[in-house]
């Protein structure tokens, strides 16, 4: 129950407020999104379907003037009498009327405005075409206005109609139902250099500029090329989409554009509109839920600091919620369990009572047996500090149990190797099983040594046993014993087997001297029986010799001065050296040691007298143990 109040919890009533603002918060912003998004494509569909009739209708529209004032100068060309009619001068935009002749003299038939831009060079371009034609007059002001010429028959000369572009262009611009940023433009080539016509919005009048003279750079690569929508930047830099239409009979095209934030602007302000009143509602209905949930979080609330109170000994839940619904019922279960709690944790507190005085009365005999151990008893952890040690590791180390506790073990036990030198943490036996979980129990004594506290050395013996759980090793458990007395024993024992080695050496060459004067004949001769038992007696004396040799090879090793002489041998000279000196034995065991050289010399380096004792163990144990008659 303590752990509880440690933990920070949130209020149920903030985390309600806030998972309903954020999923209303979700809801709104999908819902607006998509209303963005359909408003948007629908608002543009019908936008592009505007601009595509814009675009068709001023391009039928300029399309059908010209050609409808094309064919009225046409006939007019083949009978200049219909030019005096007042007809003429009431078509639209109509300025003046000139007949040329074949030599390039103009006179004027009709006119209501003279239009001064119609000067010998233009008519002489005109007349070289000798076919019916639209020309339009674009000057830096602008397309001011336009010429219609046809051929008069046979003559050679030509009528030649010039016509003002104001009341043309005044019905193709119209396009303000579009919207305030509809823009008509016209692309024409003039002079071999593509041109886009546009119109000067400044309120005064409505006249076509060439693009050169206007802000701006045009981003249309398909500008006059291509029919149908399209989507860019316009002379001014300005975002735009709209519809383009060619008129093929004059090569002009005709543009319809408007800025394309028209067109996104109002379902993005509508989705701007609709998310503010959203939020609104989201944060109305998130409040109103985090008012409303006091009559359910309230009773919550109670009951958590009624369990929160419940502490060890202090079992106390009392009735306080009487709703008649669910949270009644877990009031109700509340108290019910902490009464129950209250029996169990009393029942369970005596059990622990009693188990524990068991284990203190356990722990006391196992440290009672741990203390009276005879070898000390070294516990480390999987670092190798010492965890537990007992009185006999205290003696043997000169280090109190309380200083060796927590201490490191390689650093307490500080070992000297057999030839004197000071084995490194790493060499150390408790290292080593600590690292490969392996125990350390040498079948030979390394005799070790162990500095003490004082700086005494004694001879130690050391069992290492690792403590395994599973695969990990948690620690190991160290047996150490006091050797000084054992090896000073064994040193004793090696150094008198030495002795009586070399006192036993003595008499036995003296036998072996006069037994061989005995077989030489130089005390008289023998008979042959004596000499039979003489040689049983020399060969006894060698076996002697040897066993004494052997004994001091083995108090040698013992004490460590035990030294080989290798020098070069020719085996197969000595395995035949031997089996001769074996003669007797196999005369006596009734067989033949049979020995075939190799063809070849066969050198090794070693110690003569120690190969030697081997071969001829071998060979002797050989003979001696097959069967009689047989070959070995």
């Amino acid at each position: 129950m303590p752990a509880a109040h440690s933990t920070r919890r949130h209020p149920l009533r903030a985390t309600l407020f806030l998972e309903v603002f954020l999923l209303l918060s979700i809801s709104v912003g999908a819902v607006t999104m998509t209303a963005f998004l359909l408003s948007s494509q629908e608002l543009r569909s019908r936008t592009e379907g505007q601009l595509n009739a814009a675009v068709r209708s001023r391009a039928l529209l300029l399309e059908n003037t010209i050609a409808r004032q094309r064919e009225q100068i046409s006939i007019l060309a083949q009978d200049p009498k219909l030019a005096s009619l007042p007809s003429v001068t009431k078509l639209v935009g109509f300025q003046q009327l000139l007949d040329i002749d074949a030599s390039g003299n103009s006179t004027v038939i009709a006119e209501t405005a003279a239009n001064k831009e119609i000067n010998a060079g233009r008519i002489s371009t005109i007349q070289s075409a000798r076919t019916s034609l639209f020309h339009p007059i674009i000057s830096e002001r602008g397309w001011t206005s336009y010429i219609i010429a046809a051929p008069k028959g046979a003559s050679g000369g030509m009528l030649l109609a010039t016509f003002d572009a104001e009341p043309l262009t005044a019905q193709i611009l119209r396009v303000d139902y579009l919207g305030s940023t509809a823009e008509v433009l016209l692309t024409t080539t003039i002079d071999g250099k593509d041109v886009i016509l546009h119109s000067q919005n400044d309120g005064s009048s409505s006249m076509f500029l060439l693009l050169e003279q206007a802000a701006g750079e045009m981003s249309f690569s398909d500008m006059g090329q291509t029919q149908g929508l399209f989507e860019g930047k316009d002379y001014a830099g300005i975002k735009v989409i709209g519809a383009e239409r060619k008129i093929l009979s004059i090569g002009w095209s005709v543009v319809v554009k408007m800025d394309r934030f028209e067109v996104t602007g109002p379902p993005l302000r509508i989705a701007m509109n609709l998310a503010s009143a959203g939020l609104f509602v989201v944060g109305f209905l998130s409040l109103s839920m985090f008012f409303l949930s006091r009559k359910i979080v309230g009773p919550l609330e109670e009951l958590t600091k009624k369990f929160e109170g419940l502490e060890t000994k202090k079992w106390k839940f009392g009735r306080t919620i009487f709703t008649g619904n669910e949270l009644e019922a877990v009031d109700e279960a509340g108290a019910d369990l902490t009464e129950r709690l209250r029996r169990a944790h009393d029942h369970l507190e005596s059990i622990v009572q009693e188990r524990t005085k068991e284990l203190l009365i356990q722990h006391a005999e196992d440290a009672a047996i741990l203390q009276s151990m005879e070898d000390g008893l070294l516990v480390t952890d999987a670092e190798g500090t010492i965890t537990y040690a007992n009185h006999a590791a205290s003696v043997l180390t000169g280090w109190t149990e309380e200083h060796l506790h927590g201490r490191n073990a390689t650093n307490m036990l500080q070992l000297i190797a057999k030839d004197g030198t000071a084995l490194s943490a790493d060499m150390h036996p408790l290292t080593a099983v600590l690292h490969k979980k392996k125990s350390w129990h040498p079948r030979l004594d390394p005799e070790l040594i162990l500095i003490r506290k004082d700086g005494t050395e004694i001879a130690l013996q050391i069992r290492v046993t690792p403590i395994l759980e599973k695969a990990h090793c948690i620690g190991a458990v160290a047996l150490i014993r006091d050797m000084t007395e054992e090896r000073r024993i064994d040193r004793m024992k090696s150094e008198f087997i030495t002795l009586v080695s070399h006192q036993l050496r003595t008499p036995l060459s003296s036998m072996r001297w006069y037994l061989e004067m005995l077989l030489n004949n130089e005390a008289g001769d023998l008979k042959d029986d004596q000499r039979s038992y003489i040689k049983e007696v020399d060969a006894a004396n060698g076996r002697m010799v040897q066993l004494v040799n052997a004994l001091l090879n083995v108090s040698k090793i013992e004490l460590g001065t035990f030294t080989l002489h290798p020098t070069p041998i020719d085996v197969s000279a000595l395995v035949a050296d031997v089996i001769k000196s074996l003669e007797t034995m196999q005369l006596k065991r009734k067989t033949s040691v049979q020995f075939t050289p190799p063809a070849s010399p066969m050198n090794v380096a070693s110690d003569r007298s120690l190969l030697t004792l081997i071969v001829e163990n071998l060979i002797s144990n050989a003979i001696k143990y097959s069967g009689g008659g047989s070959p070995v």
